[in-house]
């Protein structure tokens, strides 16, 4: 699905990413605790019923991916 915009929110310490799609109410979310040092523990992925099967969690996850890699930071799933 290529309509999928995803970004990235600091909640102070911790991150949460955002799924939406154009046309679709709702968003997908992957939520980060930080552990202090660069090391974050990933401790929720959720994406709304009616966006399921759309492949919407697993962008999140890639996108957390590439996010970890070009700022240095660590994840414990």
């Amino acid at each position: 699905m290529d309509n999928v915009k995803l970004h990235r929110e600091d909640k102070g310490d911790d991150i949460r990413y955002v799924a939406t799609v154009e046309g679709m109410d709702g968003e997908g979310e992957l939520t980060m605790k930080s552990r202090g040092d660069g090391v974050y523990v990933a401790d929720h992925t959720g994406v709304p019923e009616h966006m399921g099967g759309n492949g919407i969690g697993s962008k999140l996850v890639n996108y957390m991916i590439r996010d970890a890699r070009e700022n240095g930071y660590k994840v414990i799933p």
